[in-house]
């Protein structure tokens, strides 16, 4: 009788398996999710500027982030205690990395002359711009998205990269349309606005900023 039970049961555990086998089998697999760049900047002929390189010799540092915005899902808030994200779609990079990187882009090509860099290289610079990205977000406001960014920005300079300046940049922006396509365009404008706004305080703090402390000692 006993033999007879074991029998039985190694049977049933053998079509047990065959039957969740073909379950696995018949799941429809996910769609890979669609990742999105934010787009190329251009900077426009009359705003090319050659700046003296000891003046602006400036690495851009990656900002810290909280966890919902140091991500690379695209995050969402439908109400402001919900964070969501867009199904289905990514950036390419965290989202910390995608700004700073844009910001990098933005400065090199409206700075040719100048020594632009992130905080991925060595080189050695003169400033160096930090920060926090508070909020990366599009937020539901009376049914509709709004693209938000918050930016908390500081330079240091000198040879004990001192406070030199602070500033906030708030950007908000409605898209075209609630479509995630949409959405992403309207991060890319938004990005570029907030963009333009720190190089405009950048070019008016870094030539008035004091030299650094070896290039103020006076000449014996």
């Amino acid at each position: 009788m006993t033999a007879t039970v074991a029998r039985l049961g190694t049977r049933l555990a053998a079509l047990l398996g065959v039957i969740s086998l073909g379950a696995c089998s018949v799941l429809p697999r996910p769609d890979p999710p669609t990742v999105y760049a934010l787009p190329q900047p251009q900077a426009p002929a009359s705003t090319v500027t050659t700046v003296p390189e000891p003046e602006w010799s400036l690495q851009i540092a990656t900002p810290l982030a909280p966890a919902a915005v140091n991500r690379s899902a695209i995050t969402v808030l439908p109400r402001p205690d919900l964070v969501n994200n867009y199904r289905g779609a990514r950036w390419s990079d965290p989202a910390p990395i995608l700004f700073r990187d844009a910001l990098v882009r933005r400065l090199q090509l409206s700075h040719p002359g100048a020594v632009i860099t992130s905080d991925d290289s060595d080189v050695p610079t003169r400033y160096k711009l930090v920060g926090r990205l508070d909020a990366f977000q599009s937020e539901y406001r009376n049914g509709q998205p709004q693209i938000v960014i918050h930016y908390q920005a500081q330079l240091l300079g000198g040879d004990a990269q001192s406070a030199v300046a602070v500033r906030r940049f708030d950007i908000s922006l409605a898209p075209g349309s609630t479509a995630v396509g949409d959405v992403v365009a309207g991060f890319g404008q938004a990005v570029q606005q907030l963009d333009g706004q720190v190089q405009a305080w950048l070019n008016a703090v870094i030539p008035a900023s004091p030299p650094s402390a070896s290039a103020a000692s006076p000449t014996p």
